[in-house]
């Protein structure tokens, strides 16, 4: 007896863990809008780094769109409440894609939309004297026989950081170097950091992160040291770095690590402020949603999230468009930039 027992017992155990590993049994994940607002506005909650900087009232913010989103009569208009309720963070970092052909839904600040001060044709065809073989990824020239240029559009992708040793390798009689990043949203942090240490004579600090490490919103970790270390093919004489508004994210590391080399000018204008290093995280029905997963701090540890990065040398009028230099404005010969004329007059070189 005690055996048939045993028997039904280990009988009826196999059976309930066959079930357990039978797909076919398994639940489906609940993706109702009510389930996806509540994942949703949960994961944001328990991981989201910036509320405290930010003074965000998540709680009040979650209490406005609820209703609003189990009202949505379908995805889009659903999709559309849950990316306004994302918005409310003011971080550009954040966001969501309702599926793969789906636009993403983001913030954009104000300043975002205002006249930029940058056109790389106005550079081509009236500063780049003499071309330098350019990469991919790079614009490379002379200012003057004395003054090399590089423009870097952006830090996406990853392992072409030896574009640059070639950029300088074919500028290798520069005394000078202008390296120009406006309009650079970012990246590769890895890359963005990796390309700094060409310029960096020795290993320094350059700023710090912290990132959330608890459930309650003030939950950091402390300061964490980020560095940058001598790599690749050097340039340690004078650097003018070239930032504006629209320099962003890994654009933003790549500008803090060069601002505290000896060898470094900063000129421009502010940089825009979005340092949050995103992360992409999935909802139940597969929609995708990027956080913020650190706050970055410059050495004496102010924040860099909303206040950017300011210019050792501030341009005056870097912020409107192109000025000119006849009445019309419609001849792109008559365009100057007002930043490079300004960064060759500091370089001895003035137009």
């Amino acid at each position: 007896m005690r055996t048939v027992t045993r028997l039904t017992i280990a009988v009826a155990s196999i059976g309930m863990m066959a079930a357990c590993t039978d797909p076919t049994l398994v639940a489906p994940p609940d993706t109702s809008h009510a389930a996806l607002f509540d994942e949703l506005w949960r994961e944001t909650d328990l991981t989201y780094s910036m509320f405290a900087l930010k003074h965000v009232n998540w709680d009040s913010i979650g209490a406005v769109y609820r209703p609003r989103a189990l009202a949505a009569p379908n995805d889009g208009v659903f999709a559309s409440v849950l990316g306004q309720m994302l918005m409310e963070l003011h971080d550009r970092h954040v966001s969501l894609t309702a599926g793969p052909s789906a636009a993403t839904l983001s913030y954009h600040a104000p300043e975002d939309f205002a006249p930029v001060d940058f056109d790389p044709n106005v550079i081509d065809k009236q500063y780049v004297s003499q071309s330098a073989p350019s990469t991919p990824h790079l614009r490379v020239g002379w200012l003057t026989p004395s003054v090399g240029y590089i423009r870097i559009g952006s830090f996406g992708g990853s392992g072409w950081e030896g574009e640059l040793d070639a950029a300088l390798q074919s500028l290798e009689k520069a005394d000078r170097l202008v390296v120009d990043i406006r309009g650079n949203f970012g990246g590769s942090y890895e890359l963005a950091v990796a390309m700094a240490g060409r310029f960096a004579s020795a290993p320094s600090t350059f700023g710090y992160v912290r990132l959330r490490n608890g459930p309650s919103h003030d939950d950091l970790t402390d300061y964490i040291a980020e560095t940058v270390t001598p790599q690749g093919r050097q340039f340690t004489g004078p650097v003018y770095l070239l930032t504006n508004r629209r320099v962003y994210s890994a654009a933003e590391d790549f500008t803090l690590a060069l601002r505290g080399l000896p060898n470094v000018t900063v000129v421009g204008d502010t940089t825009g402020g979005s340092s949050g290093k995103p992360t992409v995280r999935q909802l139940a029905n597969g929609w995708t949603y990027e956080l913020s997963t650190w706050i970055q701090y410059t050495p004496d540890r102010r924040a860099v999230e909303d206040a950017g990065l300011a210019p050792s040398v501030v341009v005056p009028g870097s912020q409107p468009k192109l000025t000119t230099t006849a009445s019309s404005a419609a001849s792109s010969a008559s365009k100057r930039d007002v930043v490079l004329d300004r960064v060759l007059q500091l370089a001895g070189s003035a137009p």
